[in-house]
């Protein structure tokens, strides 16, 4: 079994080599079935997690109980595991700093945060601080190559127009990479054309989810 550096480093890396598909577990049946079918990494899904153990989406499943189970996961699978924690649980920069040290102790090696909470957007600039202060969080503790996927909810949270969802996307993604963010997560860009634009436009990796 890899070491947790070691997982670390080649999730990082495949971040930066190209295209990858990152298939999303809910329970350790689902992650063995993802390693058997020789996924190079895998992720949870928060709201597969949620709904498994009978909670609804969204911060209802405890961060404790959340990373207990994620943590299961990324202890008995071979391949990288990143996990699904939602918006940090806390709004303020030192409350997902204390969710990625866990995360790390729990044997994770990436994991995304949102930028929204209770419908809206966190304030641009609290919102970059959370992302640095998470990005810190795993330099300190020893695992620099942890990726932090820094998720952006424009487009979900119907910031304004297409142009506008665009334009704040981008602006938040290549602010959360500038403090250490190692991939931005845009969902909601369900076309095409609009990955493209993002892929252009964004200043490192960036992960999309439903494009047609």
């Amino acid at each position: 079994m890899p070491s947790l550096k070691e997982k670390a480093a080649q999730f990082a890396a495949m971040h930066r080599s190209g295209c990858f598909i990152l298939p999303n577990a809910w329970d350790m049946g689902s992650a063995a079935l993802i390693a058997e079918a020789a996924f190079k990494a895998m992720a949870t899904t928060s709201a597969g997690v949620a709904f498994a153990y009978g909670f609804p989406d969204g911060e209802f499943i405890s961060r404790d109980r959340m990373l207990e189970i994620c943590g299961e996961i990324a202890q008995r699978m071979p391949i990288p595991v990143s996990a699904d924690l939602e918006a940090g649980y806390g709004t303020e920069p030192k409350d997902v700093a204390e969710t990625v040290r866990r995360a790390i102790s729990a044997g994770l090696v990436g994991c995304n945060i949102e930028d929204a909470a209770e419908g809206k957007l966190f304030d641009f600039d609290l919102s970059v601080a959370r992302i640095k202060a998470g990005a810190e969080a795993a330099t300190q503790a020893g695992l620099p190559d942890f990726v932090l996927n820094a998720r952006t909810d424009p487009y979900l949270k119907r910031f304004g127009t297409p142009e506008q969802c665009f334009d704040e996307s981008v602006r938040r993604a290549n602010a959360y990479l500038g403090v250490g963010a190692k991939c931005a997560f845009i969902p909601g860009a369900n076309d095409a054309a609009t990955a493209t634009r993002l892929a252009q436009a964004v200043k490192g990796p960036i992960n999309l989810s439903g494009v047609l």
